[in-house]
């Protein structure tokens, strides 16, 4: 007869993960969700985070959370290079995949704040962290705190 009890040091415990303030913020569809990212001519938008124009190590891809983040940032940005973009879905391993053959070590990343409705989070997340946080692993509140606001347009 064999016992359907499992001793607690062999089972394989799948603990949810917990998608902070941000990724709740999209619901249930967070975590399957992909990132949105802004193309042209293939390519996606990189943002200059430098002072030397030789300099490109704080150089990287900017990532949005979702549409409604890209949508925010245009309306405040119009004439950016994302306003006139090609927006694609992209998945978590596709993107950490860009890092790998010494490929950029920090992602720019803009975000929806779960507290304002109608503003956007931006903040860097460098490597180590940055697999992690593409693939949801870490979520996006632990850079809340510190991400630069990008508020709508004043209207005169």
């Amino acid at each position: 007869m064999s016992s359907s009890i499992v001793p607690k040091s062999q089972r394989h415990e799948t603990r949810k993960q917990d998608p902070g303030r941000v990724g709740k913020a999209h619901g249930s569809v967070w975590k399957s969700m992909e990132w949105f990212v802004p193309f042209i001519d293939n390519q996606a938008i990189m943002y200059h985070g430098h002072q030397s124009p030789d300099d490109h190590s704080d150089c990287g891809p900017e990532i949005f959370c979702c549409p409604k983040a890209a949508i925010l940032f245009q309306q405040r940005f119009p004439e950016s290079n994302a306003a006139n973009a090609d927006w694609l879905f992209k998945g978590g391993a596709f993107l950490a995949s860009w890092m790998n053959s010494g490929g950029p070590s920090v992602y720019y990343f803009f975000f929806c704040d779960p507290q304002y409705p109608f503003t956007v989070r931006f903040s860097p997340v460098y490597a180590p962290e940055l697999r992690d946080v593409l693939l949801k692993r870490i979520p996006l509140d632990r850079y809340l705190e510190n991400a630069d606001l990008i508020f709508p347009e004043e209207k005169n």
